[in-house]
């Protein structure tokens, strides 16, 4: 080191070039340990919540209402004119007044409906009285009663029917019997069967008592068919029989008595064509003999016996019949005894258990709609009232009392000295104004006056100029300003969205692909360093997530969902050329771009 310095000491330029040297090789190598040259870093946002006003701005025109003409919402005839012309009036001053009986009945009536259907809800919740409960019981009583009363009738009848049927086959074995002797027995001659004696005898004088013959044979013998099967079944028919087989061996029964009945009938009718036609030639020539003696002694046995036969089956057809009709009349006012009861039965656990809760809601419904009934009524009544909208000056009554008006009729017209702005828009910024939107109005003749205002009209039907639709805007001012002058210039800005303590990212860190949004969300405490100009290296790269987008001001965009408060986001990427001010983790405080940029940050 000594002869370094005795050296340098002796050299001066040569030892001046060598420190420089070191000096700049020093610089060099700290440089390349430093350069940030070729690195990513990004600026960054922060997701904060915020209240984010959406308006739509354009440019237009003050002017001035000069006159509105008042016409009424209903028809009548005047009763009243409370005005004159050149009187100052103000906003909601009477004007006129209709004649409003028919309206005023239609209020009373709505609301007779609306106090109705409080009483209905009203004894609805009512619970039940002892007086009620004691009744409901007395009338499941009744109705437990009354199912005895027709289950014991029925009974009853099914007995009876069993014994009609009992009696009808001890009676047809020997109806049936002495039909058969009547026309195959032999007593009117040994050589033939009686029926073909007695055929044969009235054959002499009629062809006719053939047909007679041969119903009686086909009746008799349809009968016995019918007797044989039947009288089987009821012999096989269990005792106590039940009400299903009672019912069909009463049917069947009834088919064979019928049918007995037919086969007496129509034997007796044979027999008694054959007496009548014997009995119509008895004087004859030809017979040689009288009347009594061409028919045999038994024949009038037979014939007594054929009517005591038919008295004998028509009782029982008539009782099996009575039996039949009264089996499903007591039936049926059993079944009706059994829904009674069930109706009962409800009728009483529906008392103890209280209002239904779908009947209240179905009352207080009733409830609503009357009220709504009645405040449409009230709505309605007060058209009968005409008054001012604004305040103003009468122009002109143009009605006597006693007139009658209706809709397109002008009762009066007032001049008022009301200021609005016309602001034409295009048809997309048109599109999301609405009447009743409020507005700030700023004046380029006034740059110290701002006066708020609210859309009153807007176009129902654009204009179109060169391609281009436009639809005309009308801003009314809220407060009157005699500085103000018809057609000034005048911008507006309509709000037509405010979104409160929502999260909010600048327009810039949202990005779009197709129908889709999404931001390059930074992992937490992924900062690597924190560069001179505010913006930041990372140690991975920034995730892709999707948000979905609300409300947007043009500078702040809201972010409904896939973000939440205090989140970092990308805002801007740039290869980094500046050199590191800070190394490790990063610092949270970030709150501006330093010297021309830095980190953006939304709300605090």
């Amino acid at each position: 080191m000594k002869k370094f310095i005795k050296f340098a000491a002796s050299h001066k330029i040569i030892a001046g070039i060598i420190g420089l040297a070191v000096i700049y090789g020093g610089y060099r190598v700290y440089a390349a340990a430093t350069s940030t040259a070729g690195v990513t870093n990004y600026a960054l946002a922060t997701a904060t919540t915020t209240t984010i006003i959406s308006t739509i701005s354009g440019t237009g025109q003050v002017a001035n209402e000069s006159q509105v003409n008042i016409t009424p919402q209903v028809s009548a005839q005047v009763t009243a004119i409370s005005v004159q012309n050149g009187q100052t009036i103000k906003s909601g001053q009477v004007i006129a007044r209709l004649d409003a009986t028919d309206q005023i009945k239609a209020v009373n009536t709505a609301q007779a409906s609306l106090q109705n259907a409080e009483i209905a809800l009203q004894k609805l919740q009512q619970p039940a009285t002892t007086s009620t409960i004691a009744q409901a019981q007395y009338s499941l009583l009744q109705a437990q009663q009354s199912i005895y009363n027709a289950s014991t009738t029925l009974a009853k009848d099914y007995i009876g029917a069993y014994n009609s049927i009992a009696s009808a086959y001890n009676d047809m074995p020997g109806i049936v019997a002495g039909v058969s002797d009547v026309l195959y027995g032999n007593e009117a001659s040994a050589k033939q069967a009686n029926m073909y004696v007695y055929l044969n005898m009235a054959q002499q004088y009629t062809s006719a008592v053939t047909q007679f013959q041969t119903t009686a044979v086909a009746s008799y013998q349809a009968a016995i068919a019918a007797y044989n099967k039947s009288f089987v079944d009821f012999k096989n028919m269990a005792v106590p029989a039940s009400t299903t087989s009672t019912n069909a061996m009463l049917a069947e029964t009834y088919a064979t008595a019928a049918a007995v009945k037919q086969a007496v009938t129509d034997v007796k009718n044979f027999m008694d064509f054959v007496n009548s036609t014997l009995q119509s030639q008895s004087g004859s020539a030809n017979i040689g003999s009288t009347y009594a003696k061409q028919l045999p002694a038994i024949f009038a046995t037979q014939e007594t016996n054929l009517e005591n036969y038919l008295g004998t089956i028509n009782a029982d057809v008539a009782s099996l019949y009575g039996y039949q009709s009264t089996l499903v009349s007591d039936g049926s006012s059993l079944q009706s005894a059994n829904q009674n009861l069930v109706t009962q039965q409800a009728s009483y656990q529906e008392l103890l258990a209280g209002p239904d809760p779908l009947d209240v809601q179905a009352q207080e419904l009733s409830i609503q709609q009357a009220q709504n009934n009645l405040t449409d009524a009230q709505n309605t009544l007060a058209d009968y009232t005409i008054r001012a909208p604004f305040d103003g000056v009468i122009a002109a009554v143009d009605v006597s009392v006693g007139d009658n008006v209706s809709g397109g009729t002008t009762i009066a017209t007032i001049i008022t000295p009301q200021q609005y702005a016309e602001i034409p828009l295009n048809e997309v910024d048109a599109a999301k104004v609405q009447v009743g939107d409020k507005a700030t109005l700023t004046f380029d003749a006034l740059p110290n006056v701002t006066v708020a205002g609210h859309v009153t009209e807007m176009d129902t039907i654009g204009t179109v100029s060169q391609g281009v639709v436009t639809y005309n805007v009308q801003v009314t001012l809220d407060t009157q300003n005699a500085s103000i002058k018809p057609g000034m210039s005048v911008s507006a800005n309509i709000i037509t969205n405010v979104a409160q303590n929502v999260i909010g990212l600048p327009s810039a860190a949202v990005h779009t692909q197709g129908q889709n949004s999404y931001v390059l969300l930074v992992p937490a405490n992924d900062v690597a360093s924190t560069l001179s100009d505010g913006s930041v290296t990372l140690r991975s790269a920034p995730i892709s997530q999707t948000v979905t987008t609300g409300v947007t001001d043009g500078v702040t965009v809201q972010i409904i969902s896939g973000l939440q408060a205090g989140q970092e986001v990308v805002l801007k990427t740039m290869t980094g050329a500046v050199s590191a001010a800070t190394t490790g983790a990063a610092t949270t405080n970030r709150s501006g771009f330093g010297g021309g940029g830095g980190i953006f940050r939304i709300g605090g």
